[in-house]
């Protein structure tokens, strides 16, 4: 039996256009006469099962799309329903690599009052570069309510120099090597800048500064508030792009969490338990002994 075009058109349910289409590009075969064509019956079976086959593709990858969805929905849910449950309040991009992170957080900073808690090894952003300097330098300007404490690796500690041969290479294991590196010169920037500080706020009635030296390992460096905490994990670990050399810190997200979290109550906790330098085999100096050491060598 020969179907007409338009009896092809109404069974696969499209358009009589469609099927000139198919004939013209040879996608079926029928015959002409005069100005009409026939297809058979046969040649109209292989085209179902053909547009049959298409409608189960575009289906499954209808579903595909739907399951990928509801996919990323959940992780989504779970993340905002757990970052909530732990005092998460924002994951901002790695310092060395986004402007607005730094923004953010000088932002804070600037609306913050009481005690801010820092710890790093150089923390040159505050105490040299123009980072979190000018912070500093509103914070003396106007002599806030704002009571600082600062933990820094003691650059002439054991773990500055195994940090350093890590960072810039194993030449800098030998002394007059290890002095020369970015690390050692940035902290003498950080004490300094330090020392005009605490200087200067000798005359102000408010505002405060004090400062540690510490041979230790800093697993995060930390910016803490009354109120928040900003926490980047402290590795070993070098990015697989980056060479011998270049920083391995301030390349992983900042965790911005709130006080009334036990996350912060720990990294308040750690950050005390340091402070108070009763633990013998985590040596450290106050900024008065260190200046004497320095001195000293």
């Amino acid at each position: 039996m020969e179907l007409k075009v338009k009896d092809v058109a109404s069974r696969l349910n499209v358009s009589e256009k469609t099927v000139y289409k198919w004939l013209n590009e040879g996608t079926i075969s029928g015959k002409r006469i005069g100005k009409n064509w026939f297809i058979s019956d046969e040649m109209f079976d292989k085209k179902e099962n053909l547009t049959n086959e298409n409608k189960s593709q575009n289906n499954n990858i209808s579903y595909s799309k739907i399951s990928l969805e509801k996919e990323l929905l959940l992780k989504f849910n779970n993340l905002i329903s757990n970052g909530i449950d732990y005092g998460l309040e924002n994951i901002l991009p790695p310092r060395k690599l986004e402007n607005k992170t730094v923004e953010f957080i000088s932002n804070h900073l600037l609306n913050s009052s009481g005690e801010i808690y820092l710890q790093g090894i150089g923390l040159r952003e505050f105490f040299g570069d123009d980072v979190y300097s000018s912070v500093i330098k509103t914070f003396l300007d106007e002599d806030r309510e704002i009571k600082i404490k600062a933990l820094l690796v003691d650059p002439m500690g054991s773990y500055a120099r195994a940090r350093a041969i890590r960072e810039y290479g194993d030449d800098y294991f030998e002394d007059v090597k290890y002095k020369s590196a970015p690390l050692f010169a940035d902290s003498w920037i950080s004490f300094n800048v330090i020392k005009s500080i605490i200087n200067q706020s000798k005359k102000l009635k408010n505002f405060s500064i004090n400062v540690r030296f510490v041979d230790y390992w800093p697993s995060n460096y930390l910016v803490m508030t009354e109120t928040n905490a900003f926490i980047e994990n402290y590795s070993f670990g070098r990015m697989p792009k980056t060479f011998e050399g270049e920083t391995i810190e301030g390349l992983l997200p900042i965790l911005n969490v709130n006080n009334k979290s036990n996350w912060y109550q720990m990294m308040k906790s750690g950050f005390d338990y340091i402070w108070e330098g009763k633990n013998p085999y985590i040596k450290q100096l106050s900024f008065k002994q260190f200046s004497t050491k320095a001195i000293d060598e």
